[in-house]
């Protein structure tokens, strides 16, 4: 992936290809890297209590923070 980006900013003229990224492509991005650590930290903990019969813990915060970022998205999209 870090070959393409690199292509893409040369094949960009005049401007740095990271100058042209909206704030709401960085604000997904972040969302993205924090459900993934989420869902890793899940992976290394291994700790399976439920607080109900079928949800774990780290599913209930993957579903939280995408509906905070789909908020997010659709409330400061332009």
């Amino acid at each position: 992936m870090g070959f393409i980006l690199t292509i893409d900013d040369l094949a960009l003229v005049g401007k740095p290809l990271w100058s042209s990224i909206s704030s709401i492509h960085e604000a997904t991005a972040v969302f993205a890297i924090i459900m993934t650590s989420v869902v890793i930290l899940g992976l290394m903990v291994r700790n399976r209590s439920r607080p109900f019969k079928f949800v774990t813990y780290e599913s209930m915060a993957l579903i939280a923070l995408y509906i905070i970022a789909s908020l997010y998205v659709f409330s400061f999209a332009a």
